[in-house]
C-alpha cells in the first residue's frame, strides 16, 4: 500500500533547508522532516516557494505543513502549531560591512539605517512591530548579502548560525561582520499544520512523534550528522 503524500512548504534557509530544485532538498530541518514523515507513515513532497508564499499556501490549504515557524496570533488563525516546539534556541544578529560593525551598538542605532529582512519572516516582537524602522525585504539571505556588499542596505538581520554558515560558505568572513548588538532571548520554533489540511485530525500523533524525537535526542543527532556530511567552503 502506497504511503499518503504530505505536501511540505520548502524555502531555502541554509543550513536548515538547502536545495533550489525539487529532488535536491537537504539540510538539518529537512532531515528532521523526513524522519517525522517516516514515523508517521507519510511520503513528503516538498513544494518550493518563498517563505511568505508558503504562508499563503498554508492559509489556502495548498500545502499541509511548514517548519521553522515562530508563533504569532495572526498565524494561528490558519495554522496549528504542533507542541512541543522542536527548537527554542534562536539568536538574531545584524550584519554590516567589515569595519562598520561598531555603528550598531544598541537597538536605537537601527534608526536611520536601511535594514535588510526576508519576506514573511518574523524576528522578535520589538523589531517586527516597529514601523518606524526602514526595512527592505527580499526573498533570500543571499540577496541581503549582495545588497549589503553593494551598499544598497546598511545592515541585515538573520539567525546567527545561518549567517555564520553563509558567510563561511561564501568566503565573506573578512568582508562582513556581525554587530555588537544582537537579540538573544530564546524563542520557540515550531512545525505547523494547515488548518485546511487533511492531516489535521492526526495533529496529536504529530505532536507525540515530535515529543518522542526530542526525548530521544533525534533532532540533535540528525543535525550533527548533516553538518558533518557537508564541507564548508
Amino acid at each position: 500500500m502506497n504511503s499518503a503524500v504530505i505536501r511540505i512548504g520548502f524555502s531555502e534557509f541554509p543550513p536548515a533547508r538547502m536545495g533550489a530544485e525539487p529532488g535536491t532538498e537537504r539540510g538539518t530541518e529537512t532531515e528532521l522532516l523526513r524522519e517525522l514523515c517516516r514515523r508517521m507513515g507519510l511520503r513528503p513532497e516538498f513544494v518550493h516557494a518563498p517563505f511568505v508564499r508558503n504562508l499563503k499556501f498554508m492559509e489556502d490549504g495548498y500545502i499541509d505543513l511548514m517548519i521553522g515557524v515562530l508563533r504569532r496570533p495572526e498565524r494561528e488563525k490558519y495554522m496549528l502549531f504542533l507542541d512541543p516546539a522542536y527548537s527554542g534556541d534562536i539568536r538574531y544578529v545584524f550584519c554590516l560591512r567589515k569595519g562598520e560593525q561598531t555603528k550598531l551598538q544598541s537597538y536605537e542605532d537601527l534608526r536611520g539605517m536601511v535594514i535588510g529582512t526576508t519576506n514573511g519572516a518574523k524576528y522578535f516582537p520589538q523589531f517586527d512591530d516597529d514601523d518606524s524602522l526602514n526595512k527592505d525585504a527580499v526573498r533570500t539571505v543571499y540577496q541581503n548579502v549582495e545588497k549589503l556588499l553593494k551598499g544598497r542596505i546598511d545592515t541585515f538581520i538573520g539567525e546567527e548560525w545561518m549567517v555564520k554558515f553563509v558567510l563561511k560558505r561564501k568566503g565573506l568572513e573578512n568582508a562582513i561582520s556581525m554587530a555588537p548588538y544582537r537579540f538573544s532571548r530564546p524563542q520557540d520554533v515550531f512545525i505547523t499544520l494547515s488548518r485546511q489540511s487533511q492531516f489535521l485530525a492526526r495533529a496529536d500523533e504529530f505532536s507525540g512523534q515530535i515529543k518522542a524525537m526530542k526525548e530521544e535526542k533525534v533532532i540533535e543527532k540528525l543535525s550533527r550528522e548533516f553538518i558533518k556530511s557537508i564541507t564548508l567552503k
